[in-house]
């Protein structure tokens, strides 16, 4: 087992669970494909490809980089390393707005009440609920990763284990 965790990089577990994404992205592509024609489906794809990575990345890039200067204090600005509690709180922050921000992009027009006669007329349901379901999701994001970081936080005061860095400032 060790010898193949070496030659492969990781877990055997790893791997299985990577054939098993490569297999549903395979079917998911294959029943897209099969759906309509190959050229709109393209076009879409290509849309999709410029928009994120000439709108989307230097977006958020942009606000990541804030907040490295928010979060990292003085640290930030003078360009020397920024401690390790202040990434861990900086990581804190990026993950749910990133899972939050995800979903808005997703969900937007049900979220903002967009596609009311739309989903009325296929589903028969309102758009009303999306907004106070998706800030719900977005304060239990924060307030889980809120709580995460108290524990471990406090486990590196306490000098315990599990990886939490050491309460240095």
């Amino acid at each position: 087992m060790r010898a193949f965790s070496r030659a492969y990089g990781s877990s055997p577990l790893h791997l299985a669970v990577a054939a098993v994404a490569f297999v549903i992205a395979g079917y998911a592509g294959f029943r897209a494909l099969s759906k309509g024609p190959v050229l709109s489906q393209g076009e879409w794809f290509l849309g999709a490809i410029l928009l994120h990575d000439m709108v989307l990345i230097p977006a958020y890039s942009a606000v990541v980089i804030g907040l490295i200067y928010l979060i990292g204090g003085r640290a930030a600005r003078e360009g020397t390393p920024i401690s390790r509690v202040r990434l861990l709180v900086l990581n804190h922050v990026r993950v749910p707005a990133g899972l939050a921000l995800l979903a808005l992009l997703l969900f937007f027009p049900l979220i903002l009440g967009l596609s009311e006669g739309g989903l009325m007329g296929l589903s028969g349901l309102s758009t009303d609920p999306y907004l106070p379901r998706f800030l719900f999701m977005t304060l239990a994001l924060f307030a889980i990763s809120a709580a995460l970081l108290a524990v471990r936080l406090a486990r590196g005061r306490r000098g315990g284990h599990g990886g939490s860095p050491p309460a240095d400032e």
